[in-house]
């Protein structure tokens, strides 16, 4: 029987793992989506971010939550991200650090310890999750809102609790505000 402990140890040894396949991706020259949505929204002002939505690119929570990071590391300038896209690119790590702890939590607390592993294991591992988490797009800020809907809608069929209920009603909204096809789930 898996402890615990022992889960919490080999979550752990599964992040690094994952970290060490996506280490090469961080400074990855970025692809020409990734630089219309920097050059047109993440480098824009705030007004540009919440009101443009000329081309679908503009994945406007992604898009403001991209603009607020950078001006917090003092980068605002496109011409010199193209520089370090790591800078950028780490935030989408957490966002994906973020979603395979979500994943472990989902699974161990609503199935089993080793269902919560194996949900991070098989997530971790998918193609599309090592290919396209780091991308500068709104699908991995996505996937966590994701998580936490599913997170929230679980914990309020098992206790109809307020906190749930506005865990429902806060992931949904970031959900859609985020990415409108979002809509389809």
């Amino acid at each position: 029987m898996l402890k615990k402990g022992m889960s919490t140890g080999i979550f752990m040894l599964l992040l690094l793992l994952y970290t060490v396949l996506q280490w090469r991706y961080l400074a990855l020259d970025f692809w020409n989506d990734e630089l219309y949505t920097l050059r047109y929204f993440a480098c824009a002002s705030f007004a540009a971010v919440l009101t443009d939505y000329h081309v679908p690119n503009n994945h406007i929570l992604f898009n403001a939550l991209n603009r607020l990071y950078l001006l917090l590391i003092g980068e605002t300038d496109f011409l010199t991200l193209l520089q370090s896209p790591e800078k950028l690119r780490g935030l989408m790590f957490v966002y994906a650090g973020l979603t395979l702890w979500g994943t472990w939590k989902l699974g161990a607390r609503f199935f089993s310890l080793l269902t919560g592993l194996l949900a991070v294991a098989i997530s971790a591992t998918t193609l599309p999750y090592l290919n396209f988490a780091l991308q500068i797009r709104g699908y991995g800020l996505s996937a966590l809102w994701l998580l936490g809907l599913l997170y929230s809608t679980l914990s309020f069929y098992e206790k109809r609790s307020r906190g749930a209920a506005f865990g429902i009603i806060g992931t949904a909204g970031a959900l859609m505000y985020t990415l409108p096809s979002n809509l389809y789930f």
